[in-house]
């Protein structure tokens, strides 16, 4: 019996100091479309840790990652990955050590994985953050945004040692632990770059005694994209893509040397992503860290001849679709892309808008400018600022970019706009109808997962078809010329057995069973053709699987069938034009019921586009003047689409001199 006795006493400590091994900290970050990351903080070591996934809160049916150690060599922080996620769902964790699950309400987080293709979004972005226990951190939750982007200081600790402990500590008490913030990222994943008041101190770089501790601390700590500069003692920069925006952070600290903010190494790599970006057929959000724009020392004006080499390239290569987001100064700030050309001779005809959105909770000040939109300094330490990017992608040709400041006052949980500004970009035409080709990697998935692991594929991957039936690639094509078109589609298969599909059309079964015949192997590919009416305006095409499962799809190209060219449709009384025919200046009057942002076009009897213009419209009568003076006799359209819907107006006019 004393044995027995004995036996349980040491059970029952055993699983207390078993059960005491919860879960600190946990945030999470580096979200795809089916992948996650999460590091979590635990209270003691364990050989043994996982991350547990389910699209229930209560955690049922669960997705585990792999195992991970938790020990003193990495303070207790475990770095968990997991895969095979669905796209566009939101996900429920919590975190398993040694078999027991720490399922405590305050220990679930969640996150959503991003769509793939085309889809609208919005997110977060702040940067110094004085204290993270703001409420300022309860606004942005309260958004539901996607994500969380921070460009730099994501705290004050100025931890300038060669101790990582030091560094170590800095993201747990001054912001894991931190009631607020704490709260955001539980719900929130993070997309994070540091800059000087979180790598080392005040204006610090590259030669920072603590640089090296700083990089060990970040990767241990923060759920981060894969960084470009690879593993050790490197720099942290890295790049992701949400829908079609690609994001690329630049890490502008801790290569900070010898005159130069960046190495040569990242430079390449920077001019590499944009490039990289700009032939997908993305727009490049660069996240700088410090102000592009204006004279000061610790910014980008202190090193000119860097700022005017990116200049140049972003003018060689013609990237048009490009925009900045930008911390350190204490600000909400907007420029439209006037003041933002820094390269040899300041002649760029493209422009590239700058948000400026900080401070989270320190004392204003003003730097970098111009700002067409203004800048608008923090007030004080007490109040917070923050800025919430909106993107509107409905799969067309346009993408449309919103920047909004907010404030929120001391102890508020409510904000005020402060500043606002819209642009709108053309990723691809989509008057231009002959020999479009959409990636099946790009497009809405369901079931089908994007696959990379056999060769001789176009894009960045094809889609592997996983489930029997149900499984669905669906693109969204946008077109003004209506009638018949050929859709080709581009696919390997290595079984033996016909796969067939059933292809629809804005809902319309075209066929019920698209043979896909074997090619001879998983890296042989072969196309297969079919005819099918398009509509103007957004196309919905979609192939599905129905009991056999599919081919790998690699695209779907697009090319008409007819003849026809534009023609005028969807005629509104709110666009006039005068005279027609017109010699030299063409009148273009809008009416609108309120403030709203359309894209308009000259194109020729061929669809070519001309002229783009986006028009920034206030409620109720609107002028523009379009200077045709150096366009050829002949018969032109213009073309007016509003960026948040399908709405558009196409007008015939004719030029004669």
């Amino acid at each position: 019996m004393k044995t027995t006795i004995s036996s349980l006493l040491f059970l029952c400590l055993s699983f207390n100091i078993y059960a005491q091994n919860e879960v600190k900290y946990f945030w999470s970050g580096a979200i795809t479309s089916t992948s996650a990351k999460v590091n979590a903080k635990l209270t003691n070591p364990s050989t043994q840790v996982r991350l547990v996934v389910s699209n229930s809160s209560s955690l049922t049916s669960p997705l585990y990652s792999g195992y991970a150690t938790a020990n003193d060599a990495n303070s207790k922080m475990a770095a968990l990955s997991i895969s095979g996620l669905t796209p566009n769902t939101l996900y429920y964790y919590a975190i398993e050590s040694d078999g027991v699950v720490d399922n405590s309400a305050d220990d679930i987080g969640s996150f959503r994985t991003f769509n793939t293709g085309a889809f609208s979004y919005t997110f977060v972005v702040g940067a110094c953050a004085n204290s993270s226990d703001h409420t300022v951190y309860t606004v942005m939750k309260n958004l539901n945004p996607l994500f969380y982007l921070n460009t730099g200081d994501l705290h004050y600790a100025n931890p300038n040692s060669t101790d990582v402990n030091v560094h170590r500590a800095a993201y747990e008490t001054e912001v894991l632990s931190k009631a607020t913030a704490a709260s955001l990222l539980k719900t929130t994943p993070i997309a994070y770059i540091w800059d000087d008041h979180d790598f080392s101190g005040d204006n610090s770089t590259g030669s920072s005694t603590g640089k090296s501790s700083a990089r060990q601390a970040y990767r241990e700590y923060v759920p981060h994209y894969p960084l470009a500069a690879g593993s050790g003692d490197a720099a942290i920069y890295q790049s992701f893509t949400v829908g079609r925006i690609k994001f690329i952070l630049s890490d502008l600290r801790s290569e900070r040397i010898n005159g130069k903010i960046m190495s040569s190494t990242q430079m390449q790599w920077l001019k590499n992503e944009i490039t990289t970006g700009a032939n997908q057929n993305q727009i490049i959000a660069w996240i700088s860290g410090v102000s592009f724009s204006g004279n000061i020392s610790d910014n980008w004006g202190g090193f000119t001849g860097e700022r005017t080499e990116i200049s140049n390239y972003l003018k060689s290569q013609n990237i048009k679709n490009f925009f900045i987001i930008s911390g350190d100064a204490h600000m909400l700030a907007i420029d439209n892309g006037n003041n933002t050309d820094f390269s040899t001779n300041n002649d760029n005809p493209n422009k590239y808008p700058i948000f400026q959105a900080a401070a989270l909770n320190r004392p204003g000040s003003n730097k970098g400018g111009t700002y067409s939109e203004g800048a608008y300094p923090n007030p004080s330490s007490t109040d917070g600022q923050f800025g919430l990017v909106t993107v509107t992608d409905n799969g067309g040709d346009e993408i449309c970019i919103k920047f909004t400041g907010y404030r929120v006052t001391s102890g508020s949980t409510s904000s005020s706009k402060v500043v606002e500004y819209i642009f709108c970009r053309t990723i691809t035409s989509a008057l231009t109808v002959s020999g479009s080709t959409l990636e099946a990697e790009s497009a809405s998935l369901s079931g089908a997962v994007v696959a990379n692991n056999n060769r001789g594929y176009t894009g960045s991957g094809f889609v592997d078809y996983i489930n029997a039936s149900q499984d669905y690639i669906e693109w969204s094509y946008n077109t003004t010329l209506v009638g018949l078109h050929n859709l080709t589609f581009r696919y390997a298969h290595g079984s033996t057995s016909d796969r067939s599909l059933r292809l629809e059309v804005n809902n319309t079964t075209i066929s019920s069973a698209l043979k896909f015949t074997p090619t001879g192997g998983w890296s042989t590919w072969k196309t297969i053709s079919i005819n099918a009416s398009l509509i103007s305006g957004i196309n919905k095409i979609r192939l599905t699987a129905t009991g056999t499962s599919g081919p790998n799809v690699d695209n779907l190209k697009i090319t008409s069938s007819s003849s026809a060219k534009y023609e005028e449709q969807n005629i509104e009384n709110e666009v006039e034009l005068y005279p027609n025919p017109v010699q030299n200046q063409l009148q273009v009057v809008l009416w609108s019921d309120n403030k709203v942002v359309k894209i308009l076009k000259i194109l020729d009897s061929n669809g070519n586009t001309l002229f783009t213009k986006n028009l920034q419209l206030k409620a109720g009568k609107n002028e523009e003047e379009i200077d045709l003076s150096n366009y050829e006799n002949g018969m032109y359209y213009l073309y007016i689409s509003e960026y948040n819907s399908r709405k558009e107006v196409i007008k015939k006019f004719i030029i004669s001199k």
